[in-house]
């Protein structure tokens, strides 16, 4: 769940004009901005194991006292939410844009939406049943996806090499590591259902890092078959990929195929996201029931998505990447708890000495 989460986020959510627009290094500051969110996810990790803590609000009711825990755990719950609209937001212009251009948005948003909140209902062992079922082919369907334009691969489109300078690629790390650190920490509101702290953190570890080797081949891909200039200018250049391959190959087009294969990445990593928003809202909020959590995320969703398709889209991009931009805010919560505990801890042992 946390691989397909973090590669979806990194791959299908790009701002192209922003990421491309001077130079392409994204094969290089995507795995670093990914290996950095998992360094502090792990450092967190290792607080909570060390303080006996379980999950993520009780880290911050510990560390911040129940009003200050409910406000940071109020704050996991938005990023968490953004994401999950973003990657439906972006799956819902890709079908419409490249499948059914003739269908009324809101039949597509109902379609996605209603898979969604089924798998959120449901709860944690389906989305990672489903997530594990459609996991092999999702490889094989991403590796086909990436060999097939391989006569398009040009060295050249490289240049200039590494694409950005150490500053600029240094404020895309910083800026989207909030945004691959979502699907890392959201995996520590759900430890008691995961077998503890041992068996999670060494899951997440795992698919975090198949998801590093595969976004920067992915991106190395990309920046091989286009230069950053066209890139700039192209919606969902991942989609795109395979369009260099000649009219009479075997594969051509196979475009419509792999789409359902990322809509379903992005179908999982939605509810994921949308059942562990919820998880976060019942222990900070309301009621142990999550379904209505779930019902309640997913008309807002849902809503937010037909807004912006109807018009709305500018305003919806300026929120988005406000809250893009200083999402760090919120990955520095989870990370100044487990100093707070840590230095706790210390402090305990020193009065016991």
């Amino acid at each position: 769940m946390v691989g397909i989460a973090v590669y979806t986020s990194m791959v299908f959510t790009l701002n192209s004009a922003e990421v491309y627009r001077s130079g392409n290094s994204t094969y290089i500051w995507m795995p670093a901005t990914i290996a950095l969110a998992l360094i502090a996810v792990l450092f967190v990790m290792h607080s909570m194991e060390k303080s006996g803590i379980g999950t993520l609000d009780m880290l911050f009711k510990t560390a911040f006292g129940k009003i200050g825990g409910d406000i940071a755990g109020g704050a996991v719950i938005a990023l968490l939410v953004v994401n999950a609209f973003v990657l439906l937001a972006d799956f819902v212009n890709m079908i419409h844009s490249f499948v059914f251009y003739e269908e009324e948005y809101w039949n597509i948003i109902l379609w996605i939406i209603a898979t969604v909140g089924l798998l959120s209902f449901m709860g944690l062992e389906s989305i990672s049943r489903t997530s594990l079922l459609l996991l092999p082919l999702f490889v094989i369907v991403l590796l086909l996806w990436l060999a097939l334009p391989w006569e398009s691969f040009t060295l050249s489109n490289l240049c200039p090499f590494p694409g950005n300078s150490i500053t600029e690629t240094g404020k895309l790390i910083w800026k989207n590591a909030a945004f691959v650190f979502a699907p890392m920490i959201a995996v520590l509101t759900i430890t008691n259902g995961m077998h503890g702290m041992k068996f999670t953190r060494n899951s997440c570890g795992i698919g975090v890092l198949c998801a590093l080797f595969a976004v920067a081949i992915t991106q190395l891909c990309l920046g091989l078959t286009y230069g950053y200039k066209d890139l700039a200018e192209m919606a969902y250049p991942m989609y795109r990929l395979d369009m260099m391959m000649p009219e009479e190959g075997y594969f051509f087009r196979m475009d419509k195929i792999a789409l359902f294969f990322w809509l379903a990445m992005g179908i999982m990593a939605a509810a994921y996201y949308i059942f562990t928003a919820s998880i976060m809202w019942c222990r900070c909020y309301g009621p142990k029931d999550t379904r209505p959590a779930v019902l309640t995320i997913c008309v807002v969703l849902a809503s937010a998505a037909e807004m912006q398709a109807e018009g709305h889209y500018e305003k919806f991009a300026l929120v988005t990447n406000m809250i893009n931009g200083w999402s760090w805010t919120v990955m520095l919560l989870p990370v100044l708890a487990a100093v707070v505990q840590l230095i706790k801890i210390r402090k305990g042992k020193g009065a016991g000495a």
